[in-house]
């Protein structure tokens, strides 16, 4: 119980200083993607992220400069442990997503169905707000995916379930 309770105690200490990084890296991308990738470099050699969260960030600014490719590789890096799940769930649930369109937009449905079924999987166990939202955006992944597929009675299942959870949601 000692060591649950010096755990939170650690998140919560870390909340404002986590809030602080992702504001610094989100207003210098804002001035230039270049310099935002100077300021997660400087982040990195101060050790004051994880690489999870560094490759996160990384693919966010690649995928904004329209280097898909590179966005793609962060991307599944960052997902490649549950590290970011732990530290930052939306992030987690969001890399799934833009990992998703990366795939879809190279012509990978089956890639892009098997990354939103895989994060779906993660996100339906998160009965949070969050977590709902989340939920729906990747049952659209899913769906969208299956309808390229021409499965269509698939995706018709999935758009009917993200309806669901939008409804229950409002």
């Amino acid at each position: 119980v000692v060591s649950c309770q010096q755990s939170e105690t650690q998140q919560q200490k870390r909340l404002p200083a986590m809030k602080a990084i992702d504001s610094l890296v989100y207003t210098a991308m804002d001035v230039d993607y270049n310099h935002a990738l100077l300021v997660i470099d400087i982040l990195e050699d101060v050790q004051a992220l994880s690489e999870a969260k560094l490759c996160f960030y990384r693919a966010q600014i690649h995928f904004k400069m329209g280097q898909e490719l590179s966005a793609e590789l962060y991307y599944k890096k960052a997902l490649s442990t549950d590290e970011l799940l732990k530290d930052r769930p939306v992030d987690y649930y969001f890399a799934y997503d833009q990992l998703s369109v990366i795939l879809t937009r190279k012509g990978d449905q089956q890639g892009a169905l098997s990354v939103s079924m895989d994060g779906y999987a993660i996100v339906k166990n998160d009965d949070s707000d969050n977590g709902k939202h989340w939920q729906a955006i990747l049952l659209h992944d899913i769906g969208y995916c299956q309808m390229q597929l021409s499965r269509t009675g698939e995706a018709e299942k999935e758009f009917n379930e993200q309806l669901r959870i939008f409804k229950e949601a409002a």
